[in-house]
């Protein structure tokens, strides 16, 4: 049988994932969504580790986030019209409530692997595409 700490937070905190991964798309032009995080990010005290393009419309960024900034992270994503995945929107959930309810040690934070798939860039591509199909 498992034992138990005498704080109920503290099972919880420390059983909480160290890291995290996202998904989700975008219908908006990637370099003003990606700049406007990007600034969200810095702005909420989280680190940017890389930002890099995984394939044709498809970006994957890696970022620190502290615990404390995670429902400022979270509105951000949505705001730039991030449509998350809903596994993705449980992941960051589960990261606002550690936030609001369980006692972590000051700075903690866990590593986040977000993958966007931006589909404006897609369609532009299907539409040429198409067009020369049809020549």
């Amino acid at each position: 049988m498992p034992t138990y700490s005498s704080r109920p937070s503290a099972v919880l905190s420390e059983r909480a994932p160290l890291s995290v991964a996202l998904q989700g798309f975008s219908y908006r032009d990637p370099p003003s969504v990606l700049s406007s995080f990007a600034h969200a990010l810095s702005t909420c005290g989280c680190r940017l580790r890389s930002c890099e393009a995984i394939a044709a419309g498809r970006t994957e960024l890696r970022f620190e986030l502290p615990v404390e900034a995670a429902l400022e992270i979270y509105a951000s994503l949505l705001e730039f019209g991030l449509e998350l995945t809903r596994a993705s929107h449980l992941q960051m959930a589960a990261l606002c409530t550690l936030r609001q309810h369980h006692h972590l040690a000051p700075g903690a934070t866990r590593s986040v692997r977000l993958r966007v798939r931006f589909l404006c860039v897609d369609v532009r591509r299907e539409s040429r595409t198409g067009a020369s199909r049809q020549t």
